[in-house]
Formats: structure tokens, sequence, C-alpha cells
């Protein structure tokens, strides 16, 4: 009955640049003694083996007193320090070299990039650096076959200049970006050509005043999935400030989409805020309604502020309209929240109608493929007191704490469903929202009731007995995180294939488990888990338990898989549990006699949890 989250976020950080180091003064406190100042902010290096000339201004004898293991101090000059700096064969390395004048020291970044370059021409040079705005010196190694490299500046010339130096050969070329004084980033390029005719070129991004840029796109690639590139460049930011998370918020009513709404965020562990580059790719799985429009707006969370792009807008191709429903079923989702919870914990309707909108899609089989149901889940326009929903579907209850439970907690002990709000479930879909405290579970549905007389394959003979719609928790219940997160947009779908007689279309730990549909193939889920775990792929086939590969798109299955069929079996077992079930009216419209005790309850108090 479980319905696992799914992730499906692939991060790559492209680059990160030099770590911004500032003057520190230890002086007297007259603000002079021991000043020693740099007319740029770092070095950035290749991995190479190369000589750097860190220029200093001081009114003191200056002497470097730290240096990174990796380096080694060449000689002092008259205003400069000459430091070796040795090959780096292995992943990124940064440090610092400590100067020291008149009782005072500072320091200077050195930042230096593993053996792995990029290019795709005969001359390998770093395809992309990031400088900040108070500009750099960057120290590039061409690697080439041949007999001579020219490097040149192609575009940036007024502010990236080749710098003539001993020390650059044609295996080191140094080059001086200065500061940017405007409020905008800007890119330069610089070339490299052979005496073959071969050129690759070197992309140098600075950032502006405005010290932060924020960009992307969004592709969509069917009407379930889309593409998601984020672009996040930085420059000086305030010192010390660190990454907490990146991410997007999309929404088809905000126009300026945030906390609240739904998204996808990806942690970055405390990276240093200053100077960087991340590239971060995302893909929004079964999230988006066909025919929608959507606003995008990406984000960077720091342990300080969030920082967001401007809203972009994209569309969804629509699908062919279907005729009316056979069946509609009222559904009200019973959101918990408090005020100390997080931002998710008081869901969004928009995100709420976004889960009734796909299940519609779904179980009318508007994706193609599947069959229609004739059933549609609507909101509830009233509670079961006559009382008009100030938003349709939805029923919102305030408790004192966040709500995390277990589904044992939330079904079997007495503490908890006391308090929770059951409506009829012979005129109402119950959907309870809340924090499920289970690992990577985003919902969990009971089983259909159905009469003794009226079996339905699967189900033991003890799930048949009801006595009284107000004594047992009879609905789904769905995680908030997962309702508010993109990629969790059919999970009422997939529950409500539970609450309506359906079983999980996989078998776990070997095959052989039944779902009692013979058009639903099997496969053994731990062992795609495995083959995922290993490789990392997102693989939306199966290898079936008969050896044959499909591509997985039924809604009872989960993980990796696109989650839009149901099958004629499943819609026998579906129409089983509506003809037979708890729900009170049939397709044609006729009340139900059924076995259970049908008492008018009186509206039951809401009781806070503490």
């Amino acid at each position: 009955m479980m319905y696992g989250r799914l992730y499906a976020i692939a991060v790559m950080v492209v680059l990160s640049a030099a770590v911004a180091v500032g003057c520190k003064k230890d002086g007297d406190g007259d603000g002079n003694d021991g000043r020693i100042s740099f007319p740029v902010e770092s070095y950035i290096v290749d991995y190479t083996s190369t000589l750097v000339v860190v220029d200093y201004e001081s009114d003191f004898d200056v002497e470097v007193t730290g240096l990174p293991s990796w380096c080694q101090l060449e000689r002092m000059e008259s205003g400069a320090a000459v430091i070796a700096v040795g090959r780096n064969d292995g992943q990124r390395r940064s440090g610092s070299v400590v100067f020291s004048a008149g009782g005072g020291r500072s320091e200077f970044a050195i930042v230096q990039r593993g053996k792995a370059i990029s290019g795709n021409g005969m001359i390998r040079v770093d395809s992309l650096v990031s400088v900040g705005r108070k500009g750099a010196v960057v120290m590039l190694a061409p690697l080439y076959d041949g007999v001579s490299v020219t490097p040149s500046v192609k575009e940036g010339a007024e502010w990236i200049h080749l710098r003539a130096s001993s020390y650059a050969t044609l295996s080191q070329v140094a080059v001086e970006v200065d500061e940017n004084t405007g409020e905008s980033p800007r890119k330069g390029v610089v070339y490299f050509a052979s005496d073959r005719g071969d050129i690759d070129s070197t992309v140098i991004w600075q950032a502006g005043k405005d010290e932060i840029s924020i960009d992307g796109d969004v592709t969509v690639d069917s009407y379930l999935n889309a593409v998601v590139k984020m672009k996040i460049r930085t420059g000086r930011l305030s010192a010390g400030e660190k990454i907490t998370s990146a991410g997007y918020y999309i929404s088809w009513s905000d126009p300026l989409p945030g906390p609240g709404g739904r998204s996808m965020t990806v942690g970055m562990g405390g990276q240093d805020a200053n100077n960087i580059y991340l590239d971060i790719k995302a893909n929004i799985y079964r999230g988006l309604i066909p025919g929608r429009s959507y606003n995008i707006r990406y984000a960077m969370a720091t342990d300080r502020r969030t920082y967001y792009s401007d809203t972009q807008t994209f569309s969804v191709p629509a699908l062919p309209a279907v005729g009316p429903a056979d069946m509609k079923i009222p559904v009200v989702f019973h959101v918990y929240y408090s005020g100390s919870g997080s931002v998710v914990e008081n869901v969004s309707a928009e995100a709420v109608y976004n889960q009734i909108d796909m299940a519609n899609f779904i179980w009318r089989g508007r994706f193609g493929g599947g069959v229609d149901t004739g059933v549609e889940f609507v909101p509830a326009t009233h509670t079961p007191w006559g009382e008009p929903l100030a938003e349709p579907g939805i029923h919102r209850i305030a408790v004192s704490r966040p709500l995390s439970l277990t589904d044992d907690q939330f079904i079997f002990d007495g503490d908890y469903n006391d308090s929770f709000n059951l409506w009829d479930p012979k005129k109402y879909v119950n959907v309870w929202v809340m924090d499920v405290s289970m690992l990577d579970v985003a919902g969990y549905a009971t089983i259909p009731s159905v009469p003794e007389s009226k079996p339905l394959s699967g189900l033991a003979s003890g799930d048949y007995y009801f006595t009284h719609p107000l004594d047992y928790m009879h609905g789904i219940v769905l995680d908030n995180e997962a309702v508010m997160s993109t990629n969790d947009g059919m999970t009422f779908a997939h529950e409500a294939g539970h609450l309506f007689g359906l079983l999980h279309a996989f078998s776990d730990n070997g095959c052989g488990k039944d779902d009692y549909c013979a058009d639903t193939p099997d496969y053994d889920r731990s062992l795609y888990l495995k083959t995922f775990e290993q490789t990392g792929v997102h693989d939306f086939s199966r290898i079936s338990c008969d050896g044959s590969r499909f591509t997985s798109v039924n809604v009872m299955d989960y993980f990796f898989g696109y989650a839009f069929e149901i099958t004629p079996d499943q819609k026998r077992r579906i129409d089983h549990t509506l003809d037979y079930g708890i729900v009170g009216v049939t397709r044609s419209g006729a009340v139900k006699s059924l076995s259970y005790v049908d008492a008018d309850a009186p509206k039951p108090e809401i009781t806070i949890i503490h």
C-alpha cells in the first residue's frame, strides 16, 4: 500500500572558482600598520606545475609566513613573491598564502584545478573560468601535440589581458582580468590557435556589482516530463556566506513562485557562496498537467538569504478532451498544519488541485495506452453538515505542533485517530495530509471494504468486515512534502488505486506476487533497485519475470516510471469496488444497501493534538 517517494535530480557542479580572500589588517588599530594590499584577489592555476607571481604593496618589509603543503616559496622580489605550485593529479584544491608585515598579516588565495580538463579540439584548455568582480590572474595550460600555440583575446579584450611574463611559456599562459565596476556580469573568450589551424577556447565569466546571476530554461519532453537546467554564478558575496540549497519553484497561478509552492531543491552542504559557477539539471517526472502554462523561478538559498531569478513561463501541450464521467466522487484533503511547522506543512491549494487533476488524467486514460475508468474525482464543495468550504476540496485543521506519524500510529492509535476528522466515506474520499514519518514513503491507503459475500481476490477474510463509518480511518494519507514536490504529482492517483482495490504491479525479493491482473507484467522490484544502486541510471524500463523488457507505465508501479496507465483488468477490480465497496452510490446513481451500520453521526469535535 505504500508508495515510495521519487527523486530524479541530477546535479553537476561545473566549476567552483577562486575563494575570494580580502585583505586583513592586524596592526595596532589605526588601520595602517602592517597593511598589505594585492592588485587582484587570487590566482587560479591549472593542474600542471607552475610559478605564480603574487604582487603586493606595503610600507613594511614583507615575508611569506605560511604556504599550503603543495606550494613552495621560490623567492621574494621587490613588491612580489614568486610561488612554485606543484602538479595536481587529484581533485581541485585551494589554499592561502600568508604574508606578514609590521606586525600585521594578510592572506592571498591560490586555487588549483585537478588533472581533468575539458575541450573538444586538438588543443585542451579549461573550458570555463569563473572570476569575482575584483579580478584575478588566471593561469591557463593548453595541451597540444603541435609546435606552437598562439593565444588571443577575441571577446573582452578591453578587460582581459595576456600578461607578458618571463614565467609564461608555451605551456603556461597568464591571463589578467581587470575589476568589473559595472552592475552586470560579463563574459570574455580567450582563443588558442595552433600552427595547424586547430582552435579551442576558454570562456571567462566575471561577476558584476550585482554579485549574482541566476538563470535557466525548461524543455518539455512530453506531456509528463520536462528537463530543467539552471545556472548560478556569483561574485563576491558577504564574507563567509554559505550555500544551503538550490533549485526552482513552479506555479500556474502565482506569478512569483517561491517557498510554499511546488518545488525541487537540492542541498548544497554549506559550500562557500563566493565566486562559484553551478550548473544544475533536474527532471520533472509526472508532475505537469497537459494544456497548462507554468511560471518558474530559479533560486539559491544561503545561510543569509535567498536569491531568485526573474520569472519564466513555459507551456505543456494539451491533450484531447474526453466525454463526461460516468461517476464523480467528491474528495476532501484534510490538511494539518501548525505555526511551528515547515513552509510545506500547510500545503497550497494549487498543489492539492494538481494531485486531483493528475489523477483524473490518469483515471480517464487521457495519456493514451490505458483505459478510461469513467471515474473522476471532484473537490468537495461542502462539509457533511452543509457548510461551504472556503477552498473546495480542502479542509484545513490547525494543530499545536507538526504531526509526524507512521501508518500504525495513524490507523490504530486512539490518541491520534480520535482527533482526526473522518467525513462519511460513503460520500467522500478522505485524504489526510501530514508529515509521514517513514523513510521515503510519500503516501499510503487503506484497502477497500467490500462485503464478504462479494469477495475481491487478494483480500484476506478479515478484511471484509466493516461496522461503522466513523470507527475506521478509511481513506488515503499523503506526505506533505510529497504533495508539494514536482515529482510526486501522481501520488494521489496511485493511492486511490489502492483504495479502490488495486495492488502493486510488481513483486519484491523474487517473482510470484499476484496483483490478480493478467495484463500487468510482473517484475522483481528488489532486483531493479539493486541494479539502479549499482549503475545510478534512471531507467524507465523493467525486466519482467518472463525475461522480456518493458517500459513502466502502470499507475501501480513507482520509482522511475511514467505511471499513467490503468489496464482493463485493473478497471474490473475498480468496478467491483465501486459496485460493492464503501462508496454509497453506484455508477447508475442507485444508493447501495450496505451491511454495516449506517448511523447519522453528529458533527465531531476537533481535538487539538498536543
